[in-house]
């Protein structure tokens, strides 16, 4: 996955706290656009967005730069290709739109809008697309791709993760594939700013049961337990077979036996606890791990 409505990061130091300084604003040097791109610069998309730059792709859909005529404001626009609004990327995408909506927090990714474009002339294909905040910062793995965050940066990150999935689930709405790609990072050393990101799994969305509350539940406490683990350690966990948390078998990531002395052991539980296979061993609600954060 490519950063998609992050701009590019600076540099960073093994073991740090955030370097805080801001990427920057400009556009990227000018390269050709891949063949495969939805749309090419200063095309206007459904008759609103001036699009400014390509950013990558995320999920089969491609993100770009856009300016926003009626918030005159820069956005980000994600774009995906279909034949109908049923076509599975495009039902991803508006599931993504209509789950984040429903939740209104800060550290959400906030989606502005949905719609579709049809460029002039008979038979040209449509494309549908989703606007959301254009975040200044960084993803979270590239972050710790550079070594481990210093223990005050990755609590801070971590409580704020929390957050934004107790907000979530308070609106119905649970991740399910939450790790540090789904991370954005963004503001000042002193006081980072956390948005998740992608939400959308909208058929395991539909929570009928309490059984499948609590599945998603332990997804959501699973997937954060292995971001803190990789904020601690600068080393993203190893994927194996789906994992199952609190379902019985082993882990399907690679979990250090010990991790550095300077993790207190509370902060060592919560991992483990986050991250157990095993039933009975999990946290049975969000509020229960923000508070064995603070132990």
């Amino acid at each position: 996955m490519s950063d998609d409505i992050v701009c590019p990061a600076q540099k960073a130091r093994p073991c740090r706290v955030l370097d805080g300084a801001r990427c920057s604003a400009l556009p990227p040097e000018p390269e050709p656009e891949p063949a495969c791109a939805v749309f090419e610069r200063g095309q206007l998309v459904a008759s609103r967005y001036r699009v400014e730059w390509r950013l990558g792709s995320s999920g089969g859909a491609q993100m770009y730069r856009v300016f926003d005529k009626g918030l005159h404001e820069a956005v980000a626009l994600k774009a995906a290709r279909g034949t109908s609004p049923s076509a599975p990327v495009v039902r991803t995408l508006f599931a993504e739109a209509r789950q984040t909506r429903l939740i209104r927090h800060p550290n959400i990714c906030r989606v502005h809008d949905v719609g579709v474009h049809q460029s002039p002339g008979a038979g040209s294909e449509r494309v549908y697309f989703s606007t959301l905040e254009l975040i200044d910062g960084w993803r979270l793995a590239r972050v710790v791709s550079e070594g481990a965050l210093e223990l005050p940066s990755a609590l801070a990150i971590a409580r704020q993760v929390l957050a934004g999935l107790e907000a979530a689930h308070r609106a119905g709405v649970q991740h399910r594939r939450l790790d540090s790609r789904r991370v954005l990072i963004s503001g000042p050393t002193a006081d980072p700013r956390v948005r998740i990101v992608e939400f959308g799994l909208a058929e395991l969305n539909e929570l009928t049961s309490s059984e499948e509350r609590q599945a998603g539940l332990a997804l959501d406490l699973h997937g954060f337990g292995l971001v803190l683990l990789e904020m601690l350690t600068g080393r993203q966990p190893v994927a194996g077979q789906p994992a199952r948390p609190h379902g019985g078998g082993s882990s399907p990531v690679w979990l250090p036996r010990v991790l550095p002395t300077r993790i207190p052991p509370h902060i060592a539980e919560v991992v483990r606890r986050c991250t157990s296979p095993k039933p009975g061993e999990g946290f049975e609600h969000i509020r229960a791990v923000r508070s064995a954060l603070s132990s």
